[in-house]
């Protein structure tokens, strides 16, 4: 689950109990730690089966355009 895209940011304060409420496994981030930049690396390490993208404060329109900045 990643808060932000470019730099990459893993989730953190709520954003991991989230992903443990719906029954997944994070593989990067932490429970109740402050979010974090990743190296792009450690991300492709992770090897997600599914990737969640929800960019801290933006709107539906402006998170779509991120989505071409997190697929370079």
């Amino acid at each position: 689950m990643l808060e932000w895209t470019e730099p990459v940011f893993a989730m953190g304060n709520c954003g991991p109990e989230l992903v443990e409420i719906a029954n997944g496994k994070l593989r990067i981030g932490r429970k109740g730690e402050y979010p974090a930049a990743i190296p792009g690396e450690q991300l492709r390490k992770a090897d997600p089966e599914h990737l969640i993208v929800a960019p801290c404060g933006f709107n539906f329109e402006r998170s779509l355009r991120e989505l071409t900045v997190l697929e370079q």
